[in-house]
Order: C-alpha cells, then structure tokens, then sequence
C-alpha cells in the first residue's frame, strides 16, 4: 500500500481520478463522522506538515495554470501540470517550510473558532 506522500505526489490518469471518484462517494458518510469527531481536536505537526505540502503543490501547479481555474482544465492537461509540479519536489519542500507558520496560526484561529461555537 501507497503512503500518503506518494498518493498526493503522484500525477493520475483519467481512469484512476474517476476511481478515486467512486471510492470517495461510497465512503462519503464514514468521512463525514470521523471528521466531525476530530473537529476539536488539534492537528499534529506531521498532519500539519502534510496540510503545508499540500498547499505548497498546489501553489506550485497554479503557476503552470496561466490564472485559469482548476475546475475549466481538462484532465489530460491536469496530469501533465501534475507531472511538472511532481518535478518540483525541492521547490515544494521550501515553500513547504514557508508556509508551516500560517498553517500553525491557521490551526489556532480554526481551534478558537470551533470552541467558541461550542460555548
């Protein structure tokens, strides 16, 4: 089995983003519980760590973009700026870096939020 790191650094095909689809939607309402009981509680640094990639490879694909939305790029052109940004890993790993402390300030205002709705 994949890791995490390898599921959200690898670049999919069509068939594989339309099987994803159909795991996502039968696991849709299992998701939704377990989210909603980790809502108060506080991410760990490797949770948070993986947060900050994330939005580092995004950042990193949506120079590829050209200011065109993610939702208007048909998937052939997705897998390849995928492709791309994959090849950008050391460029990923330092605004990783850049990003954790607003990720961590992003985490401490979603924390006071959750627990000042609750009071």
């Amino acid at each position: 089995m994949k890791t995490y790191l390898e599921l959200i650094n690898e670049a999919l095909s069509a068939q594989q983003r339309m099987t994803r689809s159909i795991v996502a939607r039968r696991t849709a309402r299992l998701r939704q519980v377990t989210r909603q009981r980790k809502k108060f509680r506080r991410k760990s640094e490797a949770e948070l760590s993986k947060k900050a990639r994330k939005a580092a490879r995004k950042q990193v694909m949506m120079r590829y973009l050209g200011g065109m939305k993610w939702k208007d790029v048909p998937f052939s052109a997705r897998e390849q700026i995928e492709k791309m940004a994959d090849k950008r890993s050391t460029a990923i790993q330092k605004i990783t870096l850049r990003l954790m402390p607003h990720i961590r300030k992003g985490e401490d205002a979603r924390l006071r939020k959750v627990q000042k709705k609750t009071r």
